[in-house]
């Protein structure tokens, strides 16, 4: 009994982020010690030890019913303090460039929102060079400058993202602290380059196809991709570095 009992509390972690690409997920789960990975249905936890925490990194779905599902999951198994929607974004408000790291103040849809307090319970400061502001979560990110500026302006954001205000919800319902935590891979200032769609898009299968796709049409085309999933591993990496000093103070 003793040992069924150890085992369940083992389970249990202090943060939990929440991310859905590789690419946003690799330079959390390499702070990660001791790394042990689950797998349940379309996602997937690696849980460890991160700064003296007990942190798990959860891949999910892009899809609203999938990833409540998985969150879900998450909260009743390993019970986490702290939850914290932690990837890529896009920019809103031209005064914010790509690589900038935005954190929410509030998330939203557009018909509901929800105000985040993992900072604020927690009495955490932001690291120097991170915005705070308001978070708009919508089913499809807007490509074209003229859209994002429009969005920026009718939900009052400086950022737009595919999945915050659903784990917000879900948060809010489970009485746990959550906080939403981006680097933005594109700004309001230009329309997106056509092949970030192999690099950002949420479908594995679109992005494996974008891929060939450019290289099918020329080197050149290619060489752009490898250029925009360079600049997304390094902006990953600036994220997951904001991430190292919040989770050591929550």
């Amino acid at each position: 009994m003793a040992r069924a009992a150890d085992a369940t509390e083992d389970r249990h972690v202090d943060v939990c982020i929440v991310c859905h690409l590789e690419l946003e997920a690799a330079p959390l789960v390499a702070r990660l010690r001791s790394r042990r990975r689950t797998r349940g249905h379309e996602f997937e936890i690696v849980q460890g030890s991160w700064s003296g925490r007990r942190a798990a990194v959860v891949r999910c779905p892009r899809t609203r019913a999938k990833l409540a599902s998985a969150v879900e999951a998450t909260l009743a198994v390993h019970q986490p303090r702290v939850v914290i929607a932690a990837g890529f974004a896009t920019g809103l408000d031209a005064g914010f460039k790509k690589g900038e790291i935005v954190v929410a103040s509030t998330c939203t849809n557009l018909e509901e929102q929800f105000t985040t307090d993992t900072l604020q319970r927690n009495a955490v400061s932001l690291p120097d060079g991170v915005h705070q502001g308001r978070i708009v979560s919508m089913p499809k990110l807007p490509r074209k400058a003229i859209a994002k500026r429009q969005l920026g302006e009718q939900a009052a954001a400086i950022a737009v993202d595919l999945q915050s205000f659903t784990i917000a919800r879900i948060c809010h319902e489970h009485e746990k602290s959550f906080s939403s935590i981006r680097v933005l891979s594109d700004d309001a200032a230009q329309d997106a380059d056509p092949e970030s769609l192999a690099v950002y898009h949420p479908s594995f299968s679109f992005r494996a196809g974008g891929l060939i796709g450019a290289w099918m049409q020329g080197v050149d085309r290619a060489g752009r991709v490898v250029t925009i999933r360079s600049s997304a591993k390094q902006w990953a990496e600036k994220l997951a570095q904001v991430l190292d000093v919040i989770v050591r103070r929550v």
